[in-house]
């Protein structure tokens, strides 16, 4: 997912210019502040708060498989779309992540590849 994608799921597709212009990647993004926004162009502190709560966790996936990494941890997510049905592994950041979270990552990570190839 590119900058301008995310940001239209946070439905703030109006500051994508901004962000194109002030050259905005997925490395600058995580180290943004509410004073970087305003001096872009976000105005109103709603718009602020909703970036950088986005900002602070970011996922990767289609439906029925997530993964999302935040400042707190990450978690991945597989499910059967429709059923309700799915499973959750979820833990703190540390040095390195547990053997249960690998394998749902990759899980995850081949049903996204799978969707995006086909």
């Amino acid at each position: 997912m590119d900058v301008a994608a995310w940001l239209q799921s946070l439905g703030l597709e109006r500051y994508v210019p901004a962000f194109r212009d002030n050259e905005i990647d997925w490395e600058v993004l995580p180290k943004l502040t509410s004073e970087d926004l305003r001096e872009i162009g976000v105005a109103a502190i709603g718009h602020r708060r909703k970036l950088l709560g986005g900002i602070s966790s970011v996922s990767l996936g289609v439906r029925g498989a997530h993964l999302t990494f935040g400042r707190r941890g990450h978690r991945a997510t597989i499910g059967l779309p429709g059923t309700g049905l799915f499973y959750t592994e979820q833990e703190p950041y540390r040095s390195r992540p547990s053997r249960p979270f690998l394998v749902v990552a990759i899980i995850v990570v081949a049903i996204v590849l799978f969707r995006l190839l086909s």
